[in-house]
């Protein structure tokens, strides 16, 4: 794209500053305002002071909101100890249906990062149209070309233990016995 031409900033309503620039650069010194202390011009604070102050409305839906936690009386929180842990358990549904459910159940599980939950997803998967327990290499499940690093293979077993979901057994040499338990 060409750079814009004189006649160009012109039609757009020319250079409001043009004559303060050109004072400038002809050498005429400062340009005809005064910085304060504050840091503000002097005609900042003219336009300041001759400006009605206006206040913006809102919106009826906003003063409801803020007048609601007043009337419903002090919030209390809960600390996350006290909070039940999520649980599910779909062992007992059919094969098609068990997959999906436990696929999305890890997927939408905050207590997991985005790369433990694409894990536990993949791992539910293995163990499609199978027993619950099987014995797996988590390495070669979870590999670097699937996308998978060296810490999520390390720690999302431990955080799924942790959570209830599994319980593991590591076999030398073999891989990981695992059971789901959801």
């Amino acid at each position: 794209m060409p750079k814009p031409k004189k006649s160009f900033s012109a039609r757009m309503g020319g250079n409001s500053a043009g004559a303060e620039i050109t004072k400038f650069e002809t050498g005429g010194g400062a340009v005809g305002f005064e910085i304060t202390p504050g840091g503000r011009d002097e005609r900042d604070e003219q336009k300041a002071a001759s400006a009605p102050a206006i206040e913006k409305a809102k919106p009826a839906s906003w003063a409801a909101k803020e007048a609601a936690p007043a009337a419903q009386g002090p919030l209390v929180l809960m600390p996350a100890a006290a909070m039940p842990p999520v649980s599910y358990d779909f062992r007992n549904l059919k094969e098609p249906e068990k997959t999906l459910r436990r696929v999305e159940a890890v997927l939408s599980d905050s207590r997991f990062t985005h790369g433990e939950r694409a894990a536990c997803a993949l791992l539910a998967l293995a163990f499609m149209n199978g027993p619950d327990t099987r014995t797996l290499s988590v390495k070669k499940l979870l590999s670097e070309s699937r996308g998978f690093s060296a810490k999520v293979r390390n720690t999302f077993l431990a955080h799924m233990t942790e959570a209830g979901l599994i319980s593991v057994s590591f076999v030398r040499g073999v891989g990981s016995e695992i059971t789901l338990l959801f």
